[in-house]
């Protein structure tokens, strides 16, 4: 049911032009029902109007800047497994998504809308506007300049206001006790009464506390009073303030103006008819209209005058003397409610071409809640037979790697499939506008998980989503290996966030990563990802030996042995017993002798080994557990804040407690000028740098001094200074570049970056790493955008790349 192409509006950002389509909508309607009640009751006509002009304002400026809409489902819902908002587990209430206040357009939506020229134009420089958004530019522009001048109109208009008040005098006590009598009669509070010299016409203003302005030299009646004392008792004044302001926020409104007028015009005929209803003569109070419109000029102040001119008097001056028509002193309700019932079938109306626009394109249907859906379907590789019970994870950020955020202390949803393989996995999201990358998983024993790649970089199963949009996304999964065991210390106390990493030892020394999870509340772990048969190395299978390693920061590692010769019965109760080890403890201090904050201190085994590592607190102090009893270690720190390094070697026989070490300064024989290259500051690495500051063995490429503020956005993981980009190489495996300096690493990237169609890119990197809980290599796919891709093609110029 799409009644107007909204999602193009939608899909263009024009928040402003969603706004007055809405504004039009609902003030078009109530004008349109106030014309039809012209000859009708006033008080009707006035009700309504207001009405509509409290929905005109809000309700739009609510659905669109908060992006809210009651949900109304147009499709039925299909039965896909659990139908119910997923629960994150092991998360905080922080980790949730939350409203960005910053992006919030509180007062003025064309505040939004340059907000996103101002990103377009941003992530892609040099681009150009489409003849389209040229015009909706010079639009916002040109209604920005219109309400600051109205604003300005107003404000003078105040002033004016208070300028007629402080010229005015106080009238006889004769005539403040009559218009007292009358007040006192229609149940009003008794308003201040001052006459002005040189006023054409009685008017009313203040809106905290009302003021009869007369005319010097005019001789005052009852009826004068009874209009002017209807305004105060409907505090007419506020109301067309507030028409008044609508106007300023959006002057290029048409239904603002109209609704504004008519607003005014109900007002006015509401005093009259109350005139009427308390026995004024017709052809005297039209006489006395008609007399004050002949002297009259438009007062600019905020006020409420008596005199009309123009077609407004004649239409006033007819109303007036219309015999066939009966003044009405009070509201009908019978006649208000069936005059509102348009304004209801309308709103319905609204909310579904709005609902309905904003949906996807494909015709799911909408989620409530600010919430994205995502469905699709689990079958086997081999036969496509459907999966059944698969527990289908998935994570929020694009920067997240499904392979590492499983077992304790990751904030994920679940859901698992029914009989026919599928699932439905409901995503609470921000009100933000912008979309939100889902990273998806799925895994069951027997079967390899979709994240499950071995040996290879990012993660590829992710959906696109908006708030209340959906996306789909279907799995094919490979047989594999199903291992669970369980951790536990001497003790045989269960280990909880024990570290379980799956991978093939080579006969040659090197490895190739399989999988990684953590143990939970019990102390237990499931692999699902070792192949069916060995991989070959050299086309000789045997080659390879299929082990889990099992660690944890306070004990010692210890890992199984070839897993491939376990019994099928033996590879779901591993029980693996990790040591306590050795402790070092002490504190790390610069070479002023002050404490070294945020450093990291790692103990490296001189032979083959596990290392430990820690960051220093802000008092530089540190505790490094587990350290393999009687082995040596190469205790080491470095700082490249700080220009120091400390190295020193322990053999583990005992505890050492409360040490202190001292960084000292160190020395680069020709220290380079680092490049900045998106976001990150960079130098070419050497053996000096390796040397130095214990870096890792790959002796050439380009060194991270400064990751930046921002370096998240890179898709790459969390990177820290110290960290060496080493080879660039195309999505397709293609092209490797092992780099030797910085200059190589920019142009590796234009050369191999694979380009999307609105203008960002991908292409594969590898880098050295290590940090408090790891060290060695993480391959990924580094995300740059346009304007990364712009800035990088300035930088080789300035290379002469």
């Amino acid at each position: 049911m799409n009644l107007l192409p909204l999602e193009k509006i939608t899909s263009a950002g024009s928040t402003f032009l969603i706004w007055h389509f809405l504004t039009l909508f609902i003030s078009g309607t109530g004008v349109l029902m106030g014309g039809l009640l012209r000859r009708g009751n006033p008080h009707v006509r006035s009700t309504l109007l207001r009405i509509t002009l409290l929905l005109a304002l809000f309700v739009p400026l609510i659905c669109v800047t908060w992006n809210w809409l009651p949900h109304i489902s147009l499709m039925p819902k299909q039965s896909i497994a659990d139908n119910s908002p997923a629960i994150p587990r092991e998360g905080k209430s922080s980790d949730l998504p939350s409203i960005n206040w910053n992006d919030v357009a509180v007062w003025h939506p064309v505040v939004a809308d340059l907000r996103k020229f101002q990103g377009q134009m941003t992530a892609n420089p040099g681009s150009e506007l489409a003849p389209t958004q040229i015009i909706y530019a010079v639009f916002l522009g040109l209604s920005f300049l219109i309400s600051l001048s109205l604003f300005g109109r107003l404000t003078a208009s105040i002033f004016s206001s208070e300028s007629l008040r402080r010229r005015g005098k106080a009238a006889s006590t004769s005539e403040q006790a009559r218009c007292g009598v009358i007040a006192t009669a229609m149940g009003v509070s008794h308003p201040q009464v001052l006459l002005v010299n040189q006023l054409e016409s009685p008017l009313v203003l203040g809106l905290l506390k009302s003021v009869i302005l007369l005319p010097a030299s005019m001789e005052i009646g009852a009826d004068v009073y009874r209009h002017e004392l209807t305004h105060v008792k409907r505090r007419d004044l506020w109301w067309h303030l507030l028409a008044r302001l609508a106007t300023i926020l959006l002057p290029l409104q048409p239904g603002f103006w109209f609704l504004k007028k008519a607003l005014e015009q109900a007002d006015e005929d509401v005093c009259d008819d109350m005139v009427l209803v308390h026995g004024s003569n017709r052809s005297s109070y039209a006489k006395l209209l008609l007399n004050l419109a002949e002297s009259y000029t438009p007062t600019q102040g905020l006020c409420l005058p008596m005199a009309a001119f123009g077609s407004q008097l004649e239409r006033r001056l007819h109303r007036v003397l219309d015999t066939a028509r009966l003044p009405s002193s009070r509201i009908s309700l019978s006649s208000l409610g069936l005059s509102l019932a348009p304004l209801f079938v309308v709103g319905i109306l609204l909310g579904f071409i709005y609902i309905d626009a904003a949906a996807p394109l494909h015709g799911a249907d909408a989620t409530p809640n600010q919430s994205g859906t995502i469905t699709g379907r689990v079958v086997s590789e081999r036969t496509g037979k459907p999966l059944a019970n698969v527990l289908v994870r998935a994570g929020l950020g694009a920067d997240l790697d499904m392979r590492f955020v499983r077992g304790m202390g990751t904030p994920l949803y679940e859901t698992r499939t029914n009989e026919q393989g599928e699932y439905n996995l409901t995503i609470p999201l921000s009100q933000e506008k912008t979309p939100s990358v889902i990273k998806l998983d799925a895994m069951t024993p027997g079967y390899r998980s979709s994240a499950g790649v071995m040996g290879t970089g990012g993660d590829f199963a992710s959906v696109t989503l908006i708030p209340r949009g959906t996306g789909s996304y279907n799995f094919k999964l490979k047989e594999a290996i199903y291992l669970k065991g369980k951790i536990v210390d001497e003790a045989g106390i269960p280990i909880v966030g024990g570290h379980v990493g799956g991978q093939f030892k080579f006969n040659d020394g090197s490895s190739l990563y399989v999988a990684t999870t953590k143990s939970d509340q019990s102390g237990q772990f499931e692999l699902f990802d070792f192949p069916l048969n060995k991989p070959l190395l050299d086309n000789v299978a045997h080659n390879s030996v299929g082990v889990i390693s099992v660690s944890d920061k306070d004990y010692c590692e210890t890992r199984t042995g070839d897993i491939y010769k376990l019994k099928d019965t033996d590879r779901t109760q591993i029980r693996l017993t990790l040591l306590s080890g050795k402790s070092l403890t002490g504190n790390l201090l610069d070479n002023k002798g002050q404490p070294a904050p945020n450093v990291m201190v790692e103990a490296v085994p001189v032979d083959v080994g596990e290392r430990k590592a820690t960051m220093t607190d802000q008092n530089g102090h540190f505790v490094l557990k587990g350290l393999a009893t009687d082995k040596n270690f190469l205790v080491r720190a470095h700082s490249f804040t700080l220009k120091e390094k400390f190295k020193t070697s322990v053999c583990m026989n005992q505890n050492y407690l409360d040490q202190t070490f001292k960084l000292s300064p160190v020395q680069i024989s020709k220290p380079p000028k680092p490049i900045e290259v998106l976001g990150m500051k960079l130098v070419d690495a050497n053996k000096e740098w390796n040397d130095v500051y214990d870096l890792s063995p790959v002796e050439a490429g380009a060194l991270i001094l400064d990751p930046g503020q921002d370096s998240a956005r890179l898709n790459i993981g969390t990177l820290h200074e110290g960290n060496l980009f080493w080879l660039v190489q195309d999505v397709n495996y293609k092209g490797t570049v092992e780099l030797k300096s910085v200059k190589d690493f920019v142009n590796a990237i234009l050369k191999d970056i694979h380009r999307n169609a609105d203008g960002s890119g991908s292409c594969r990197v590898v880098y050295t790493f290590a940090d408090a809980e790891f060290s060695g290599t993480n391959t990924q796919y580094i995300k740059v955008t346009a304007r990364d891709i712009h800035d990088l093609k300035n930088l080789a110029k300035q290379l002469n790349l």
